[in-house]
Formats: structure tokens, C-alpha cells, sequence
């Protein structure tokens, strides 16, 4: 399975909820929200400019509050917490849009808690104020000839914690499922981010009757492969939509049956 691109707005099939399908499996499908979200990663279209313009703010900013009084003094209180792995933990959390706590959230069966939905939209302007202290963090160590090691392992750290969504979304596109006639298709709702992908992956997947699924975040759908127990008369496919709608239930979010039309 994997998550389609962010950049790609239309997919091979409609997400359309038909009412007379819908009905027998779940019966509030028409109170059901499955709006269409954004996962606020790097490639996405209007990241780019937002953190060039957040990016030369913060360069232009920085020496005009260091050569003040005031902004000295600051710059000081900064320094000394530049150094500490506890800064750098918030800051790649607050760049990931909490990622890594909403992984934490799903293995805990906890459905998503809309971290994505908050920090989102300000991730560019977050990364750019990572990129700005990770560039203090090495000006003071190279001016006062600090030790490398506790650098590079803050380094690490953010990076690793502010890439985390991007490393998700790749590593679910290199499972990649091309689509099949037999697939079925579900409506998935209540994902707010890269990592809620990962769960709802995770529990159709573990469903009798699907072998593997594609889930495609901004277009709220998810495609599921049946494996030979899944395939056969309508009663049989319709059972195993029903455990995928309850599986998706169970882990916290919503579902409901879909249209297959091609794009």
C-alpha cells in the first residue's frame, strides 16, 4: 500500500458515497465528515514560498536583534539552551507537526488528535525558526571552538524529527499498488496527518479478506486488494467491507462504501 502524493490532486477513482450501499453498513455515512485535508509536507505546493519568505525574515532578523541591548542579552539565554537535547526535541516536534507523538497516539489505539490540523498550516515558518537556531547553534560552536559532539547529535535529532512525515509518506509509496478491477474502495475519515495514513494502512491490512491497501490521504480514500478469501459472490465482498468499515471504526476513524469511477 502507499500513500499517494501530495502534489497529486486527482486519483484513479471517485470518493463518491453512494446512499443506498452506505445504508446497511454504516448508517450515520451521511453525518460522517470526510473532508479533504492537507498533509503540509515539503513538496507540497505552497511550502516552498512560504519558507523562503519565513527563511529570509529570520536571516534578516537575527543581527538586528543581536546588536541591540536587549537582544544580546537574549541571544545569550539562547545560546546556553542551544546546547541542551530537550530544545532540540520541541523544535523538530513542533517542524514535524507533532508526528512522532501521533505514531505514539496510534500504538496506543488512539485515533488522530489533529496535531496536523494546528501545526500544519504554520510548518514552513516552524522549519525556517529550526533552520535559524540549528544556524546560531553553529555559529557558537565554530566561534568558541565548542565540542562537535552534543552539535551533531541536536543536529541529528531535529532533523530526524522534522523529516519523520516526508520519511513516512516515502516509505509508504515504495509499496506502491496499482489498480485492480476487483479492488474495493473505501471513504476513510478522522485522518489529520501522514502518521493517521500509517494506522488506517495498518488496520485494513489486518482485516481477514485484504491482502494490502493504497491510502490516499488528501482524497480521504483507501483501495483495498482482496486476497482469494475476499474474492467470490457479492455476499463475500460486502462481508469484508464490513470488517474493513468496523476495523477502521475500531482504530478510531470512520468509513464508508465509495463509487469506483476512473478519473
Amino acid at each position: 500500500g502507499r500513500v499517494l502524493p501530495t502534489t497529486a490532486r486527482q486519483v484513479s477513482h471517485s470518493c463518491t458515497i453512494p446512499a443506498a450501499r452506505t445504508a446497511p453498513i454504516v448508517a450515520n455515512a451521511a453525518n460522517i465528515s470526510f473532508e479533504v485535508k492537507e498533509e503540509h509536507l515539503i513538496w507540497s505546493p505552497s511550502f516552498a514560498p512560504q519558507f523562503a519568505v519565513a527563511a529570509t525574515t529570520c536571516a534578516v532578523a537575527a543581527p538586528l536583534i543581536s546588536s541591540s541591548p536587549l537582544g544580546r542579552s537574549s541571544v545569550a539565554a539562547v545560546s546556553e539552551l542551544l546546547v541542551r537535547s530537550e530544545l532540540w526535541s520541541v523544535v523538530g516536534l513542533l517542524s514535524s507537526s507533532c508526528c512522532l507523538l501521533q505514531l505514539m497516539l496510534n500504538a496506543c489505539s488512539i485515533g488522530c488528535a489533529g496535531f496536523n490540523t494546528v501545526l500544519g498550516p504554520p510548518r514552513p515558518y516552524l522549519m525556517a525558526l529550526a533552520l535559524t537556531l540549528q544556524t546560531l547553534l553553529w555559529q557558537a560552536v565554530i566561534a568558541n571552538a565548542e565540542p562537535l559532539g552534543p552539535a551533531i547529535t541536536s543536529t541529528a535529532l531535529t532533523i530526524c524529527l522534522t523529516f519523520l512525515p516526508e520519511a513516512l509518506n516515502a516509505a509508504m509509496q515504495r509499496s506502491a499498488m496499482p489498480p485492480a478491477e476487483d479492488d474495493l474502495r473505501l471513504r476513510v475519515g478522522g485522518m489529520g496527518c501522514t502518521a493517521c495514513s500509517v494506522k488506517v494502512k495498518a488496520a485494513l491490512e489486518s482485516v481477514d479478506g485484504i491482502s494490502s491497501c493504497t491510502v490516499a490521504f488528501e482524497e480521504g480514500c483507501a483501495q483495498l486488494r482482496l486476497n482469494s478469501s475476499g474474492f467470490g459472490a457479492a455476499e463475500e465482498r460486502t462481508a469484508v467491507e464490513q470488517r474493513a468499515i468496523a476495523a477502521l471504526v475500531e482504530a478510531g476513524f470512520d468509513g464508508a462504501p465509495t463509487t469506483a469511477v476512473d478519473a
